[in-house]
């Protein structure tokens, strides 16, 4: 997950420099919860069909219900409510970018770029857990 996260940030970061703002968007919200999967994982926690916060897929996998992710990591201390703020800020552009005709404008992507950016430096060093 840690390799798929890093990629969606490059991916949004080069997107988002040639004008393709709503897959910009998209990359960056995924970067961020492809990392933050990483990084609870790290502690354990893990998607599973015990987990209201997750769901179970067709093949019997399971995966963070989108919605729900940032309740659980607020609940567990990985994150606050300030970053829960900026997670669905995120969630929203990868929402208006890929199911709605409206298009993501420049600045709502690389302002989404910058918020992914961020996180990924949180859960990639020691702060990524609120004590």
């Amino acid at each position: 997950m840690k390799e798929k996260a890093c990629a969606n940030m490059e991916a949004a970061k080069l997107l988002a420099s040639h004008s393709f703002f709503d897959s910009a968007a998209s990359r960056a919200y995924y970067s961020v919860y492809l990392m933050a999967w990483y990084y609870v994982g790290l502690y354990g926690f893990h998607p599973s069909s015990e987990s209201i916060y997750s769901r179970r897929t067709v093949d019997g996998n399971h995966y963070w219900k989108h919605y729900e992710f940032p309740v659980f990591l607020n609940e567990e201390g990985f994150i606050g409510p300030a970053q829960m703020e900026k997670l669905e800020v995120l969630r929203q552009s990868r929402t208006k970018a890929d199911y709605y005709s409206e298009e993501i404008e420049e600045e709502e992507a690389k302002h989404s770029v910058r918020i992914a950016y961020e996180f990924i430096e949180f859960f990639s060093t020691e702060e990524g857990r609120i004590e």
